[in-house]
C-alpha cells in the first residue's frame, strides 16, 4: 500500500487545537507510574511485517505548561502541565469514517488515590491519560499525541496556516508573544498564535463556553482532514518527521502513514462524528470539588455511535454559540 501522511498530520494537529485550551492548573500533583507503549499493530515476523488498518481509538490531549511562552517562568521542556482539552478519535479507514468525542477537562476522575478532575491525570503521563479515557469508554486507546501551547502554534505555522469558520469577532491573548490579537467572524485562515488564541476562547460565550470552545474546535477538525485528504501523497515523509517531532506520540510512522493511505487511497470524502461527553458539572459536596459527574451509561451510547457512525449530539446535545 503506497503510504501517505498529510492527511493524518492535519488531523492531529486540529485535534491538538482543541487540546491546548487554556487551563487553570496550579502546582502539580505527585505523579503515578504510566502504562506501556503499545506496538501490537505489527506482526511479529519482521521479514513480513505488515500494519493493522483495522479500527483504532486514538487519545489527543495538549497540556497547558507554559514552556517557550511569555509566561514561562521556570518552566522546563519536560513540564506536562493539565491536559485541560481531552480528545478520543475512532479512526475506521474501512468505513472511511472518523469519529471524534471530547472530554471535559473537569469530567470527575480519582488521581493519585483522592477525588480529581480527569485533567489532572496527565501529570501521571499521556499513556495514564490514554488508560483513563480508555476504562470511561471500555476500549483500548494504543497510541496518544501530546503537545504543548508553543509546540502547537509553531505546528501550525509550519503547515501554512489553517482553515476556520470562527463564529464571531473575538480580541485575546497571545500567549506566545504577549501581544493583543484578533479574528474577524467568518471563513479565516489563521497562523500559529491567532490559532492559538481561538481555541483558548471559552469566557466569551454567553453559556457552555467549555463546550462551545470544544465544538468549534472538533469543526476545525473535521474541515482541515478533508481539505488534507485531497493533497498527493509525495511529501510523505516530510509530514511524518514534521508530526513527529512538532509533539509527543508513542504513534510509530509506519502505522501513521498506513491508516492515512487507507483514507486517501479510498478517493471519498471522510464521514465525520462530532461529539462530547457530557459538560453541565457541580460542586460535589462530599469531595468539595466542582467538577461534571461520570455517566457510564452515556459513555457506552457514544461509543456505539462512534462505532456505528451515528449522531453524537443524539447522545449529548451540543450547545448554542449564541
Amino acid at each position: 500500500m503506497k503510504k501517505a501522511l498529510k492527511l493524518f498530520a492535519v488531523m492531529c494537529l486540529c485535534a491538538i487545537a482543541a487540546c491546548v485550551a487554556l487551563g487553570c492548573g496550579s502546582s502539580a500533583p505527585s505523579s503515578s507510574s504510566a502504562s506501556a507503549k503499545s506496538d501490537s499493530s505489527f506482526s511479529s515476523d519482521p521479514a513480513t511485517k505488515t500494519v493493522s488498518t483495522d479500527p483504532v481509538y486514538i487519545l489527543v490531549d495538549g497540556n497547558d505548561s507554559r514552556y517557550g511562552t511569555s509566561e514561562q517562568t521556570d518552566q522546563t521542556p519536560e513540564t506536562k502541565g493539565y491536559a485541560d482539552t481531552i480528545m478520543l478519535m475512532r479512526v475506521d479507514p474501512a468505513k472511511n469514517h472518523i469519529a471524534i468525542v471530547s472530554i471535559p477537562r473537569d469530567t470527575a476522575a480519582e488521581f493519585d488515590g483522592k477525588p480529581d478532575k480527569i485533567n489532572a491525570v496527565h501529570w501521571a503521563g499521556p499513556e495514564a491519560l490514554a488508560k483513563e479515557v480508555g476504562n470511561m469508554f471500555g476500549v483500548d486507546v494504543p497510541y496518544y499525541f501530546d503537545y504543548k501551547f508553543i509546540e502547537f502554534a509553531n505546528f501550525v505555522d509550519k503547515l501554512g496556516g489553517v482553515n476556520v469558520d470562527v463564529p464571531m469577532s473575538l480580541e485575546g491573548g497571545d500567549i506566545i508573544n504577549d501581544d493583543r490579537l484578533s479574528v474577524e467572524a467568518g471563513p479565516n485562515t489563521l497562523d500559529g498564535v491567532t490559532a492559538l488564541m481561538l481555541c483558548r476562547q471559552r469566557k466569551v460565550y454567553a453559556d457552555n463556553g467549555e463546550a462551545i470552545r470544544q465544538m468549534i474546535t472538533r469543526d476545525l477538525v473535521a474541515n482541515a482532514i478533508q481539505a488534507a485528504a485531497a493533497q498527493p501523497s509525495t511529501e510523505a515523509a516530510k509530514y511524518a518527521n514534521l508530526l513527529e517531532t512538532s509533539g509527543n506520540t508513542n504513534m510509530p510512522a509506519d502505522v501513521l502513514e498506513a491508516y492515512i493511505a487507507a483514507f486517501q487511497d479510498s478517493g471519498q470524502p471522510i464521514s465525520f462524528s462530532l461529539g462530547t461527553t457530557p459538560y453541565a458539572g457541580s460542586l460535589d459536596e462530599s469531595t468539595g470539588v466542582w467538577c461534571i459527574p461520570r455517566d457510564g451509561d452515556v459513555y457506552a451510547q457514544l461509543k456505539q455511535a462512534m462505532e456505528d457512525g451515528g449522531n453524537l449530539a443524539d447522545v449529548v446535545p451540543l450547545p448554542a454559540v449564541y
